[in-house]
């Protein structure tokens, strides 16, 4: 008679964010991360460990992951506000192994759950309120570049900055041992894992979207058409820069005729804006609008991870425009799933090409739901994530 093995024990360790991108909506890391918690559960005993107490949807999440899954919450204040004091202090305390009470209680959860593996989400230097996770367990790394323009003298463009972060950065690397690996959602994110992190061991796990979702309905086929889409957080201004930036490139061309309708939960610059750029805001159901617009634009000339928006253009059957960094975060092809510039200019020039050929945008929409269902299916996302848990696991 044979015994069946014991399950491995995976405990995921998380900001308090995964509460909400778990939760809060369908689009998005939101559809990621519910994901790849339910091939955790599906393979493993689940233990999970959040850093900080979430400030909503903990109901919900409970909900999410059942009464199988254990759930720790591990305090997380820090007096010092300023980023620039609060990188001194994590650097310093890594360098001395000194641990503060936090970090001391974060260990002694994980302990408790006895792990054969430990997942751990986290943007790049976030990773560094892990470390001691990291420098203890056999450890998959979900990681993320962060490309986030600091203030005052963090600025990486700043000397100050980029001396901080440096000094940060070696200290990171001494505590923490290669006994894992790490896991990023883009292939133009692997050199810079490999970097960051120093080690080979380095997998691409494809973002997917729920494609049950993301699909254009026959209702939403009738929908008249007109203008074009934009979606996105333009009021950061590393996403407004390039809106306004290719926004004014349409504005010098006399051949543009087309409303940009702009969808965003945060304010874009409106007084740098041509009058044909409509702000509709924040809306609760944004697949409408892709149905009834001719095309969508993705503007960003600064990308980490996956521009979420192309796939859903791909998914709504809306033809792309798109920067190339854009572009090349979803492995796209100009001229065969989107199209592509790798200026303003050349953005804006492709987008009036693109509204002038119908049969352009036909074969866009083919190729575009081709590449969607071949490079970012959720099937294959958890296909890739399920194998790379397997290997690093000490089972």
């Amino acid at each position: 008679m044979s015994v069946a093995s014991p399950r491995m024990r995976v405990t995921l360790c998380a900001e308090r964010g995964l509460v909400t991108q778990t939760t809060a909506r369908t689009d998005g890391f939101h559809f990621r991360y519910r994901s790849l918690l339910a091939e955790l559960k599906a393979m493993a005993e689940l233990s999970i460990v959040l850093l900080g107490e979430p400030k909503e949807g903990l109901d919900e999440f409970r909900k999410l992951l059942s009464d199988e899954s254990t759930i720790a919450i591990v305090p997380y204040l820090n007096p010092n506000r300023s980023r620039s004091r609060r990188a001194l202090r994590a650097a310093r305390g890594l360098i001395t192994a000194d641990l503060s009470g936090w970090q001391v209680d974060l260990v002694a959860a994980v302990n408790r759950t006895e792990p054969d593996l430990v997942v751990v989400t986290a943007l790049g230097r976030q990773s560094l309120r892990f470390a001691e996770v990291l420098a203890r367990w056999p450890t998959l790394l979900i990681a993320e570049e962060d490309t986030s323009v600091l203030s005052g003298f963090d600025r990486p463009e700043s000397r100050a900055g980029q001396l901080l972060f440096a000094a940060e950065d070696s200290a990171f690397h001494r505590r923490v041992p290669q006994n894992g690996a790490v896991v990023v959602i883009s292939r133009r994110e692997v050199e810079w894992a490999r970097s960051y992190f120093r080690t080979s061991s380095v997998t691409v796990v494809p973002h997917a979207i729920d494609m049950d979702y993301w699909s254009l309905g026959e209702r939403m086929r009738s929908e008249p058409q007109a203008g074009v889409l934009a979606v996105g957080q333009f009021g950061m201004p590393r996403n407004a820069r390039g809106l306004v930036d290719v926004a004014q490139a349409l504005a010098a061309r006399p051949a543009w005729q087309q409303r940009l309708k702009v969808i965003s939960g945060t304010r874009p610059p409106m007084a740098q804006l041509p009058p044909f750029v409509d702000f509709l805001g924040a809306v609760d159901d944004p697949r409408a609008h892709y149905a009834s617009s001719i095309a969508c634009l993705v503007p960003a000339f600064e990308v980490s991870g996956t521009k979420t928006t192309v796939l859903q253009g791909w998914a709504m059957e809306c033809p792309v425009v798109a920067t190339s960094p854009a572009a090349a975060s979803v492995e796209g092809t100009h001229d065969v799933d989107l199209l592509s510039g790798t200026c303003p200019d050349e953005v804006a020039d492709s987008l009036i090409e693109l509204m002038a050929s119908e049969a352009m945008r036909s074969r866009l929409v083919k190729g575009g739901r081709r590449a969607l269902h071949e490079r970012h299916s959720p099937e294959g996302a958890r296909a890739a994530f399920a194998a790379v848990v397997q290997a690093t696991s000490i089972r």
